[in-house]
């Protein structure tokens, strides 16, 4: 996985920088805590990386393994923060779906072809 996300990061930063900020970048695990978010799940993530983007808020991020350890345990024993929290991950923007990447995509190659021409096959 993390050859993954360092293929990633190197094909977009050779992408032209106007293009860089437009089609989002989500290592492996990001599509995984998307769709979890998606699914109204609470998930944790560690507190670096565009994951943290996916839950948007303090308490479901972790720096180290026996951190998150202790923020399991306090949502599991607290019905209302559980409550909480998944209407807080309810309310988060859908922006990490298939269809918002897909449609990404499609904008950036529309942009591209009309700024360049269609490619000579």
């Amino acid at each position: 996985m993390a050859s993954d996300d360092r293929r990633n990061r190197e094909t977009q930063a050779r992408m032209p920088r106007k293009y860089q900020d437009k089609i989002p970048y989500y290592p492996v695990n990001g599509i995984a805590v998307g769709e979890i978010v998606m699914a109204g799940c609470i998930v944790w993530v560690p507190d670096r990386g565009r994951q943290t983007e996916n839950v948007n808020y303090e308490g479901l991020t972790f720096v180290r393994s026996n951190n998150v350890a202790g923020k399991i345990v306090k949502v599991l024993q607290d019905s209302n923060l559980q409550s909480t929290l998944q209407r807080h991950l309810r309310e988060q923007p859908r922006g990490f779906s298939l269809n918002s990447f897909l449609n990404g995509i499609q904008a950036v190659a529309a942009q591209f072809l009309e700024e360049n021409g269609k490619p000579a096959f």
